[in-house]
């Protein structure tokens, strides 16, 4: 079944309540890596901010001026660039900043026109409901991630 672009913009809303669930919990068990040589919480929230901000800063801004998409980051090395420039930041600002920059993206991705439709290379022609169900999509991925931790502890 696919998605209209409003029930994608939905989906990626929970996000912002999703982090806000992650607050209440201690430190100590947000850096916990989930599984043995996995991230924990704060590594992941911190993945979701970084590909969040390459969406708003280089995929949007091209798409709305009619210039060329940049093509995606190669997954690796920007998750890898992403954890090392989050070092040192508590997890809640981490969360915080997450949360500001996913509202500014659901924003400008609910004011970008249906009719417009941009190539990202190696994936296609894609349009604001494309985005918006790849990012939840992967929120959702994480979530069940992060709530089965939560639920049944470090798994090896």
């Amino acid at each position: 079944m696919q998605s209209t672009k409003q029930e994608a913009l939905a989906r990626m809303e929970r996000a912002s309540a999703w982090a806000e669930e992650l607050k209440q919990i201690e430190e100590k068990q947000l850096t916990m890596p989930m599984r043995a040589g996995k991230w924990s919480i704060r590594q992941t929230a911190g993945h979701l901010y970084y590909w969040d901000r390459f969406i708003l800063e280089s995929i949007l801004p091209a798409a709305r001026e009619g210039k060329r998409v940049p093509p995606f980051p190669q997954a690796d090395i920007y998750n890898r660039a992403a954890l090392a420039a989050l070092e040192g930041r508590r997890t809640e600002r981490i969360l915080n900043e997450w949360q500001s920059v996913r509202n500014t993206l659901i924003e400008e991705l609910r004011e970008l026109p249906e009719t417009t439709r941009f190539l990202v290379p190696d994936r296609g022609e894609w349009g604001a409901v494309d985005i918006a169900v790849l990012l939840a999509d992967h929120d959702a991925h994480h979530e069940a991630q992060i709530r089965r931790f939560l639920a049944h502890g470090f798994e090896r």
